[in-house]
């Protein structure tokens, strides 16, 4: 059986792994949409990964697990940081809000439309803005009080929850269709933020 301090430390490991993927996803997202509004041609299969990764991995399984095995336990155990919890559920039930606009400004851009272009860096600074913002709140307010406030069985269901994202056999999108995903965004993704296709 697990110990509780490893089950804590894997739990939070899984946290801080997807903040890192989800964030070097949005900075590659960053890079090419303003490599786009400088004359660069729209590299479409790599943009629409990415805004795939984020809108099925970001907004459909990393934010619905932190509901449920961090600020649901959080809420039941202190007051503490509540207006934050708050904050960071409002920002996650806008969830579909956020794909809905990359998306559609991906589509705009694909289609050649007048300003597309501009239109969809001003949604990826936004997205970008928010991401940054939410996970800073979230890395020093919310992971350092549950790691003094919940107990072991909580660690225990978050260990099981976040690593549901992880497994193959979860729902549809499988963790290998998930991996393969952000190896391939991070190996076409050119360089310096990427591989640039290099093997």
């Amino acid at each position: 059986m697990t110990q509780p301090d490893t089950t804590r430390h894997k739990a939070l490991g899984y946290v801080r792994d997807e903040h890192r993927s989800m964030a070097a996803v949005v900075h590659a997202l960053e890079f090419l949409a303003k490599r786009v509004v400088k004359g660069g041609t729209p590299d479409m299969p790599l943009l629409g990964a990415i805004v795939h990764y984020l809108t099925q991995f970001s907004e459909r399984l990393h934010h619905p697990a932190e509901d449920r095995y961090l600020f649901a336990p959080l809420r039941a155990k202190t007051r503490e940081s509540r207006d934050v919890i708050d904050a960071l559920e409002i920002e996650h039930q806008a969830s579909e809000e956020r794909a809905a606009s990359l998306s559609t400004a991906l589509n705009r851009l694909a289609a050649g439309v007048p300003g597309a272009d501009r239109e969809f860096l001003d949604i990826v600074d936004r997205y970008a803005q928010f991401y940054w913002s939410h996970m800073m709140r979230e890395e020093t307010l919310i992971l350092p009080l549950a790691e003094r406030v919940l107990s072991d069985a909580d660690w225990e269901a978050a260990l099981e929850g976040f690593r549901s994202n992880h497994d193959p056999m979860y729902a549809n999108d499988t963790a290998n269709e998930f991996e393969v995903l952000f190896r391939r965004i991070v190996h076409l993704t050119p360089e310096p933020v990427g591989m640039g296709g290099k093997h």
